[in-house]
């Protein structure tokens, strides 16, 4: 059976707020946070991350004990917070996260777990700083972990970045910045988005008296000891200026494997990777050479330029847009050809010109290493060089840049003597009939 109340109409009712009660200061609450207490509204909040993406939390209505819990997150903010504590980019083509490094001003890639982990450690600490914050330990799940790091990858996008640069070279102990011609050390700094890094420090007094007097001059000519210096220094920059490829020839023993051990020392293994003409044309190959700098062919046989994939070589020099596509990954994405290659043979290569004659003379350089084998081999030359006279070898190779820079500037290419010209026709001349290589045709070509 119900029962009715009725209430005197002398007696008005009062309402009141239960945030207007004025409690005790030394009361302790039993609740975890008052209406009053909640993180202020975006647009009026002087954070200016809570401006722009919105409060950190949601919480619920107070209880009737006047209590509000968190009872869900702003995936938005969690990624610009952890973009605003962190250095970190998303480049979008290659689908990838990168972390710079303050110790090596280099970028890294960086996991996407990682980078979850970070999140969720740092929602931890702030669940445990703030008591209104105390239940935002219990929405660290993978769910939304996922939906945050999905967020930042708009957060921190950035298209080109290790394209679209300041031109510098990317040493040990600082950066070598293009300055009206010359080399200005700077200190490193997250603008230079590089993440291709020589292991070598800078020494401008450094010299490599035995690299030169021992390892180059006694095995090939001036003239080609210039060239190799020139082509050096651009692979310390990083990108193929010149659109060109260099093939170092001849008999074994003359010192071309330990010059190649020297350049890939000198330019950083971890930005180094082989070069397979024989894979070019396979699906999943040119995935391998993202993020390097320098392909090497070591050692190739007589038919390394004449396997179906050497054609692709052109491109990978000459600017050239590919797709590549990783094995066990989703779609592909573009990257440009601005490689530097190497290859060493004891043998002269023959090229599969399929009629383009010209277009190899243009990607094409020889070094031949003619001169008799040295009186006494030291065992690992090459690595004992780069460990005594490294900063003085990358001098050598900062001038030789200087120079090409020069050759560019003034011709729009690496300047070649008659003779070295000479030697690309001679070993184009021997790899296909004289109908495709006709006196008149060379001509036209060497003009």
């Amino acid at each position: 059976m119900g029962m009715s109340y009725t209430r005197s109409p002398e007696v008005p009712p009062v309402t009141i707020r239960f945030e207007d009660i004025q409690w005790p200061d030394e009361l302790i609450l039993p609740w975890m946070a008052t209406y009053d207490e909640l993180p202020a509204a975006g647009d009026e909040s002087d954070d200016p991350i809570i401006r722009r993406y919105g409060v950190p939390v949601f919480f619920t209505k107070p209880d009737s004990n006047g209590t509000c819990y968190v009872k869900g997150i702003n995936e938005a903010y969690w990624a610009a917070l952890y973009a605003d504590e962190n250095i970190v980019l998303h480049e979008p083509d290659e689908r990838t996260f990168f972390h710079y490094d303050i110790e090596t001003g280099a970028y890294s890639v960086i996991s996407p777990d990682a980078i979850k982990d970070a999140i969720s450690y740092r929602m931890l600490e702030v669940s445990r700083q703030d008591a209104s914050m105390s239940l935002l330990e219990n929405q660290r799940t993978e769910r939304n972990l996922n939906a945050i790091t999905s967020r930042l990858k708009g957060v921190v996008e950035h298209r080109h970045a290790f394209t679209d640069r300041p031109r510098a070279v990317h040493l040990a102990n600082c950066m070598l910045q293009l300055d009206g011609g010359e080399f200005k050390p700077c200190a490193f700094a997250p603008e230079f988005r590089s993440r291709n890094r020589s292991p070598i420090i800078f020494d401008p007094t450094a010299a490599c008296p035995r690299f030169i007097n021992e390892l180059l001059l006694p095995a090939v000519h001036p003239e080609d000891a210039i060239l190799l210096q020139k082509m050096a220094g651009q692979c310390l920059l990083g990108t193929n200026l010149i659109q060109r490829f260099v093939i170092l020839d001849g008999e074994p023993g003359r010192g071309k494997s330990q010059y190649g051990l020297v350049l890939q020392a000198l330019i950083g293994r971890e930005n180094v990777t082989q070069l397979r003409t024989d894979h070019l044309n396979e699906r999943f190959e040119l995935f391998r050479f993202l993020m390097r700098t320098l392909l090497v062919g070591v050692d190739v046989d007589a038919n390394f330029l004449s396997s179906k994939g050497a054609p692709v070589i052109k491109g990978l020099v000459g600017g050239d847009w590919f797709d590549a596509e990783q094995k066990g990954g989703t779609g592909s994405f573009q990257f440009q050809g601005k490689f530097n290659i190497l290859m060493t043979s004891n043998c002269r290569l023959k090229v599969k010109l399929q009629g383009d004659v010209g277009a190899w003379r243009r990607r094409m350089l020889i070094v031949r290493y003619e001169a008799p084998p040295p009186k006494v081999k030291i065992p690992n030359f090459g690595e004992m060089l780069v460990r005594e006279e490294g900063p003085g070898i990358l001098n050598w190779a900062l001038q030789g840049l200087h120079s090409l820079l020069l050759d560019i500037e003034e011709t729009g290419d690496i300047r070649l003597t008659p003779r070295q010209a000479g030697v690309v026709d001679s070993l184009l001349a021997e790899s296909d009939s004289l109908r495709f290589f006709s006196a008149g045709e060379c001509r036209q070509g060497i003009g």
